[in-house]
């Protein structure tokens, strides 16, 4: 299995995503499940490529065989998407599929959604994070901060109140 991963890792990193495709039909053929090594190779390797299709495919691929996806490749992912301008399709595939965000990928796809002033995205990453009662960043604070207090909206206020008693400082960007 270590030279399919081998195969896998370098196919993706020149982005070849035929040749890593075909690796895969041969490991199937032959029963070899890939490992968590071997998703973390292709997927660096289509990271790298900005592959945001073939990303969201093999991390589709890790959670469904039940592989812990490591966060930092949640949130590379999520930085592809949103430079792709498709920060709230890879947000929804993720949550469809139950794949866990942490903290700094909420932030990131906040930060996007102040940047495209999508504010009904972010309120519904905003309703997750809470839900799952995940805590929010300095950055996710700024960004929803932005967002309410552009469309005139009072839960600016609850934000900034909430941000003061969780102890996170006003970043000088929010000011602007």
């Amino acid at each position: 299995y270590q030279m399919y991963e081998m195969l896998v890792g370098g196919f993706a990193s020149v982005g070849d995503e035929k040749k890593v495709a075909k690796v895969f039909e041969t490991m199937n053929e032959t029963r070899i499940k890939l490992t968590a090594r071997g998703y973390s190779l292709t997927i660096k390797g289509f990271l790298k490529n900005n592959m945001v299709d073939a990303v969201l495919k093999q991390l589709l691929a890790m959670n469904k065989q039940g592989i812990h996806i490591p966060p930092f490749a949640t949130v590379q992912f999520l930085r592809i998407s949103s430079e792709a301008n498709r920060a709230a399709e890879a947000f929804h595939a993720l949550t469809d599929a139950s794949i866990a965000l942490p903290p700094e990928a909420l932030s990131l796809l906040l930060e996007d959604c102040a940047k495209r002033g999508n504010l009904e995205l972010a309120t519904s990453i905003e309703a997750l994070a809470r839900e799952i009662k995940q805590p929010l960043l300095s950055g996710a604070y700024d960004a929803l901060l932005k967002l309410h207090t552009s469309a005139g909206h009072l839960h600016a206020l609850d934000l900034f109140e909430e941000m003061q008693n969780s102890g996170v400082r006003i970043s000088e960007g929010l000011c602007v």
